[in-house]
């Protein structure tokens, strides 16, 4: 647990639980104002749920992940001084960026039902940018796989607690790889991405109140895709850095 740095233990501690807190908290104040702004999943034919429930939780996740994802930096900072951080500095904005776009196109959609060529296009758009400096053959097949993650964690979103525990366990995955392998850097971003979901678990199971919505599950869509990809450019093997997406698959 100490790999990268004696500060390494307790600044993931501390922003699992800072990032748990603080999504709970945003996820309890978030239902009444998606209720009263009329963001709410109607029962369909293939629905899970027989009531209508809020959506856009995912909101209130993304922004506990990004104001929770500088703890632990400054606190391994603190500890271990500057060679320790500068290299994760990078894997760090890289995620917090490519969740933070993946939130906005859900967004959109939540809000405005996107054309379906036009979501599918900006994520393949984004998912082509995680490949940027390596080598431009593997750039569609990151798009595409990118793209296949977040709209099968968006098909999750409707089943009671299977797409935020997925994600607190797929997370908890990426950490333990960032620090056996190690992975620098990729810790901190999936440490407050697991203790985000976990905040948000008690609101969306075992009933839901509130669902993720398209902002949230794209954004952990694009956090697995994001992950996967460190994980391979890092030398991790490819059954290591893909293993807990095949459940979503």
């Amino acid at each position: 647990i100490t790999i990268g740095g004696a500060g390494m233990t307790p600044a993931l501690i501390v922003g699992l639980l800072n990032a748990a807190a603080l999504s709970a908290l945003l996820t309890a104040s978030a239902i009444p104002l998606l209720r009263r702004a009329h963001v709410i999943d109607i029962p369909g034919g293939r629905s899970l749920h027989e009531r209508p429930v809020p959506r856009g939780g995912g909101l209130a996740v993304v922004l506990a992940m990004a104001l929770s994802v500088w703890a632990a930096p400054l606190i391994t900072f603190s500890l271990d001084g500057l060679p320790h951080m500068s290299a994760r500095f990078n894997v760090v904005v890289l995620g917090l960026c490519t969740i933070l776009a993946f939130a906005l196109v859900g967004l959109a959609e939540d809000l405005y039902s996107l054309p379906t060529t036009t979501r599918f296009g900006l994520q393949l758009g984004l998912g082509a940018c995680l490949e940027f400096g390596g080598p431009m053959w593997l750039a569609p097949v990151v798009a595409v796989c990118s793209a296949g993650l977040v709209n099968v964690t968006n098909f999750m979103d409707g089943a009671n607690g299977l797409a935020g525990g997925h994600a607190v366990v797929a997370a908890a995955w990426f950490v333990a790889v960032s620090l056996v392998m190690p992975v620098p850097g990729l810790g901190f971003v999936m440490i407050v991405m697991a203790g985000a979901c976990l905040g948000f678990l008690p609101f969306n199971a075992p009933r839901a109140r509130v669902f993720l919505g398209d902002s949230g599950s794209y954004a952990l869509g694009g956090a697995w895709s994001f992950a996967a990809t460190v994980c391979l450019a890092g030398g991790a093997p490819a059954d290591v850095s893909v293993a807990p997406l095949l459940v979503l698959v």
